[in-house]
């Protein structure tokens, strides 16, 4: 399973119907359900894949360091979710042109994508790349 986390529904249903077309994917909609998610062990031993939105609305406020007037990053998410041991790929899926949070992302071993330049199909090709990476 691909397991999307994504606030913004309707933006990335693009990106998540053209992997569907391939692999079973789920989409969270908030930082609370990620953050179950990733603490569920089971759940995860299922998941393949994780992408993540940069910057979504959470209601109780987190450390200064993983938010930004009330949002915690996809960046945060992803720190959160390789601190409990989670070793799959992660891919970063944006509208954000942070050079900073994409050269962190990237020394982690992990995947930044832009949303404009990175269309649904190639989208596809950049999942399949890191699960058989």
């Amino acid at each position: 399973m691909i397991l999307f986390v994504d606030d913004e529904t309707a933006r990335s249903a693009r990106w998540r119907e053209a992997v569907a077309e391939r692999w079973t994917v789920e989409h969270l909609d908030s930082v609370e359900k990620a953050l179950a998610a990733f603490g569920d062990s089971q759940k995860m031993q299922e998941v393949l894949l994780v992408v993540l939105d940069l910057a979504m609305y959470t209601a109780p406020p987190m450390t200064d360091k993983e938010t930004d007037l009330g949002r915690l990053t996809g960046d945060a998410l992803r720190k959160r979710l390789r601190a409990s041991g989670w070793k799959g790929p992660i891919i970063v899926l944006t509208n954000s042109r942070d050079d900073i949070i994409r050269q962190s992302v990237e020394r982690d071993g992990d995947t930044f994508t832009r949303k404009p330049e990175t269309v649904p199909s190639a989208f596809v090709e950049v999942v399949r790349g890191r699960l058989h990476s």
